[in-house]
């Protein structure tokens, strides 16, 4: 059959006589349906109150955002900041047609203004590390802030992914650019996005893609996000990327603030530039508050401690001149920690000494960025007790230092003094946390490696070389093996076993000379098998409890001054130190399942968020030989 063709039929209608008040009528907007008439109406805007309590539920961050609601066409919410008469309260501004912004105005009135006490959903829940999970703007800023501040968690990862930095700009980049997660992107995920990818040279590809997708999107238009992308132009010195965002402010109308200033300020070199830079200052008149302020002394502070010398009266006399032009608010931890850090990169140990005095004086908050140079500070001055000191007076006041850096300090602090138990300690507590770095390790087994080998080859080594030599023998023994048992390991080494016997210690083998090359090979195998099992106790032991560590660093250190003083050093041999050393066997006891549960669900959910994008993969039996080792002897 054939059909006709529909292009060439004509419908015959008569014409329909409408009357000029029908015209009129057609054309009034008061007649017209409300449900016709609102979806073309112009964007309105209307302000709300939001219960400041219940933001972070639904937001993830008690911080102003912008984000978009899934309504209509779409309506922006801009979370302000906090109120100066409302301090339990934020107001934010709707931005859509009418229709829909009351729709979200009403859900806003039941869902967050509840009178019900809500919690913040912890940030360990079942399927949260994974990005097809995100289904709410809280889950998508939890993801981002997690991807992008991972702790023991990054262990996992790099069994998985070889180049860590960019599988994480990657997934941001598929965060912001797939169309079913990037509906619950939030200004506040943006930022913490192009934090992290604005600090490695090798992400500012994938840093311009994920603001790409945030101004299309519409959610750059806070200060903050220029900010992030002008310090970043600024500091490598990428002219048309600085332009370019200062174009963009213009164009969105955003003002400058203060923090945008001190990047102005401290980006210039020459002192005659930096008059103009506050001239401007002074023209634009900007709201300037003291940590604003702060923010222009902290580079005079940087450039007069570059210039100065290791001398307390020229860095008292810079502390004057800056007390006298901005105030003595000028001082606040963020300087006082730039500042620590010119000192270390410059061996101002006597300006760094003054410097935290000063600090004391005047009251300054001691934050775990600071209390990191206190044990640097103690490290280059070689005072183990100042270091363990300090870390006993943090751990019993409750504040829980950075451990990722202030362990590996203080271990090689007491590496220089020979404090045997107290490295014994450290090594045992960084063990279980997975807090070795290349560092303790290359120092540690290369001590352990040299008890197989002869004196050293040099011409006339001094008296301190061969005691200090020595010692690092003696140590390197007492301080590896925190959780290795000979037995399980010697039908792997039958050199040995035939050499000493299956009544010989594992410090006993690795301690004694052996003439013969096959023993020696097989001495080397075991001193990294044992190094290598201390490496993944993290996977399968429980973590040393931190106040158990203040404990035993106390009594370690007593212990390593009665055997300084006494010389029990000299002369010793690891077998009859090891029963006299510090008993941390106790405190190792168990494992700890629950731990590796958690690890292994982080490790799935990684391998699915890759499977799922595209992204590659690694197998690496070296990494994971300890994980999947502890798995089959369960």
């Amino acid at each position: 059959m054939k059909l006709p063709d529909l292009r060439s039929c004509t419908i015959n209608c008569p014409p329909k006589k409408c009357s000029k008040d029908d015209l009129k009528k057609s054309y009034d907007v008061s007649v017209v349906p409300d449900r016709l008439q609102l979806t073309k109406s112009s964007p309105t805007q209307e302000t709300v109150q939001v219960n400041k309590r219940t933001v972070n539920r639904y937001t993830g961050s008690y911080r102003p955002n912008i984000w978009n609601e899934q309504a209509g066409a779409g309506v922006s919410v801009n979370l302000h900041s906090d109120s100066e008469t409302q301090t339990s309260t934020r107001s934010a501004v709707l931005r859509g047609s009418p229709f829909y912004t009351s729709l979200v105005r009403d859900k806003f009135a039941h869902n967050l203004n509840s009178s019900a006490d809500v919690q913040a959903q912890s940030a360990d829940i079942e399927g949260q590390n994974s990005l097809i999970s995100v289904d709410s703007v809280a889950s998508f800023t939890r993801f981002v802030f997690r991807l992008t501040n991972p702790h023991v968690d990054r262990k996992v990862e790099h069994m998985v992914f070889g180049n860590y930095n960019r599988y994480v700009a990657d997934l941001l980049s598929r965060a912001f650019s797939d169309p079913k997660t990037c509906i619950f992107a939030s200004a506040a995920a943006l930022d913490r996005a192009l934090r992290f990818l604005s600090i490695h040279n090798e992400l500012l590809d994938a840093a311009n893609l994920v603001y790409a997708h945030g101004r299309r999107m519409q959610l750059v238009q806070n200060i903050t996000t220029f900010n992030i992308r002008l310090q970043c132009a600024l500091k490598r010195k990428i002219t048309h990327l600085a332009n370019t965002t200062v174009r963009e402010m213009a164009e969105i109308g955003v003002q400058p603030n203060s923090h945008t200033w001190a990047l102005v300020y401290a980006a210039v070199e020459t002192l005659d530039a930096r008059a103009e830079v506050l001239k401007l200052i002074e023209r634009c008149n900007p709201r300037m508050s003291t940590t604003s302020w702060s923010h222009l002394a902290l580079t005079m502070f940087e450039e007069q401690l570059k210039l100065a010398s290791d001398k307390e009266l020229n860095l008292l006399a810079s502390i004057k001149e800056l007390d006298e032009t901005f105030g003595r608010d000028w001082m606040f931890p963020k300087t006082l920690a730039r500042g620590l850090h010119i000192c270390k990169q410059r061996n101002l140990d006597k300006v760094a000494k003054l410097l935290f005095e000063v600090a004391e004086r005047r009251g300054i908050q001691m934050t775990k960025d600071i209390h990191v140079y206190h044990f640097a500070l103690a490290r280059r001055q070689k005072s183990t007790k100042r270091a363990v000191d300090r870390l006993c007076s943090m751990i019993r006041k409750d504040e829980e230092p950075m451990l990722s850096l202030v362990i590996p300090r203080v271990f090689m602090t007491a590496w220089s003094q020979k404090c045997t138990n107290t490295c014994r300690v450290l090594w045992a507590f960084a063990a279980t946390r997975g807090l070795i770095t290349q560092t303790m390790q290359t120092v540690v087994y290369r001590a352990l490696l040299s008890n197989t080998k002869t004196n050293p080859k040099a011409e006339s080594p001094s008296k301190s070389q061969v005691a200090r030599l020595a010692w690092q023998r003696l140590a390197s023994k007492l301080i590896v093996g925190i959780d290795f048992d000979s037995a399980r390991f010697l039908e792997h080494f039958p050199l040995l076993a035939a050499y000493f016997g299956h009544s010989a210690s594992t410090i006993q083998m690795v301690s004694t000379w052996t003439p013969d090359d096959g023993t020696r090979d097989e001495q080397i195998s075991l001193d990294y098998t044992t190094l290598h099992r201390d490496l993944e106790a993290w996977q399968y032991r429980r973590p040393m409890a931190i106040k158990v560590l203040s404990e035993l660093l106390t009594e370690a250190y007593q212990m390593d001054l009665a055997w300084l003083r006494s010389g029990k050093l000299n002369n010793a041999t690891a077998v009859e130190l090891d029963p006299q050393a510090i008993d941390i066997k106790r405190h190792l006891n168990g494992d700890w399942l629950g731990y590796n549960t958690r690890l292994s669900r982080v490790r799935e959910d990684l391998i699915r968020d890759a499977e799922a994008f595209g992204l590659e993969t690694k197998e690496d039996g070296n990494h994971s030989w300890g994980y999947r080792k502890y798995e089959s002897d369960q």
